[in-house]
């Protein structure tokens, strides 16, 4: 199998060339939250290295505080979670566990912005018009 080959990873199998984590606003009371792993990262979940469960952080982009913690399956690969506040600007970032006392911070995500209830107020759509590209 030539190098070509060996990048091409099947949708189905959530495995992605690099581990991703990419958080959208669904509207004011919703964050979509998607996250996909790496063949090798899967490998240590799979047998063990890693612990079954991972942290999903979400931290305040202006001022990089914690917004709130939620503990997850590392195979869940999505959620929606409800941000604690309307009108701020956040990313989420992925803790996986080796054991008791090793966490490690295997990714982090885009930055969004939540948008207030009254700026939606009788829009129809998702809440990608919310999303913020970084810039670099």
């Amino acid at each position: 199998m030539d190098k070509t080959e060996e990048k091409i990873i099947s949708p189905q199998t959530n495995i992605s060339l690099k581990d991703r984590l990419v958080i959208l606003p669904k509207n004011p009371n919703s964050i979509f939250v998607f996250w996909q792993w790496t063949e090798s990262r899967t490998g240590a979940f799979s047998s063990g290295e890693l612990k079954e469960e991972i942290m999903i952080k979400l931290y305040y982009d202006e001022d990089k505080t914690l917004a709130g913690e939620y503990s997850f399956r590392w195979d869940r690969f999505k959620v929606y979670l409800k941000p604690p506040r309307q009108g701020k600007f956040y990313y989420a970032a992925a803790v996986v566990y080796a054991g008791k006392e090793t966490a490690e911070t295997a990714m982090e995500s885009n930055v969004i912005e939540i948008p207030l209830e009254t700026e939606t107020a009788g829009q129809c759509g998702s809440g990608s018009s919310f999303f913020k590209r970084e810039t670099t």
